[in-house]
């Protein structure tokens, strides 16, 4: 499909160069012709790593993908035998994901959406080890490490797919309420260091590249919302127009 291709034929040229298809030099964000927002960069680098070892086919692209979905399931795995205790329940939850049909089909696509799922799995395993300590609150041996590699995998995630540019800081409120629960505010300035550190490419990119803000308020008409091309559609209504907007966030 059309963006398969696209994501593709970026893979390729920086396999091959280095460069993106417009000439910039391994970018944060792959700017297109007809997409000048630019393509999630994470997909693109993987692929373009398999692309070293493999000649370019339809398989080899596609393989990157397929072993990330691999790795869900891992991690399901895990994740789940540490939240409920038992290597049983873990195998369940692997088993269960793998045979998910959306994941399964996400993951023979060179597509980006399933590229959050292991920040995710990583996010929730890494808190779920300095949350589950002692029964009197006391984070666990390790507990500060773990905190700061929830933080970091959210913010390394932010590099997977444009949707987790909202959705990884609603995770990391979600990790301060459990910090706050466990009453270990003093560990909070690391897990922030874990946070920002990772997004210091993307703050780089953003602050030479003013233009990607509007870029992708034209690319998913952020203020004019259920508009389809140049042509002019009647006003809408309050509610409509709050439809709208919840729909496409």
């Amino acid at each position: 499909m059309h963006d398969e291709s696209k994501f593709a034929l970026q893979a390729q040229a920086i396999a091959a160069t280095g460069h993106d298809l417009t000439g910039h030099f391994l970018p944060v964000y792959f700017t297109e012709e007809e997409f000048p927002a630019g393509r999630d960069p994470l997909i693109i680098y993987a692929t373009a790593v398999g692309l070293t070892l493999l000649p370019l086919s339809e398989a080899a692209v596609r393989l990157p993908t397929a072993l990330l979905g691999v790795v869900d399931v891992v991690l399901m795995c895990f994740l789940s035998r540490r939240l409920f205790g038992s290597d049983r329940m873990g195998a369940l939850g692997a088993l269960l994901l793998a045979l998910t049909p959306g994941h399964f089909m996400r993951s023979r696509l060179i597509l980006s959406p399933v590229f959050a799922l292991p920040f995710i799995f990583a996010w929730l395993l890494s808190l779920a080890r300095f949350a589950l300590g002692t029964p009197e609150g006391v984070p666990p041996p390790g507990g500060r490490r773990d905190l700061i590699a929830a933080a970091a995998w959210l913010s390394l995630g932010m590099y997977s797919y444009l949707a987790c540019m909202v959705m990884m800081p609603l995770y990391l409120v979600l990790t301060v309420w459990v910090v706050a629960k466990r009453g270990s505010w003093p560990l909070l300035p690391a897990a922030a260091w874990g946070f920002v550190i990772p997004l210091v490419p993307m703050a780089l990119w953003y602050a030479t590249h003013a233009e990607r803000y509007s870029q992708i308020v034209d690319a998913y008409r952020l203020f004019n919302a259920g508009q389809r091309g140049t042509a002019a559609v009647p006003s809408l209504g309050l509610l409509e127009t709050l439809r709208l907007r919840l729909d496409l966030y």
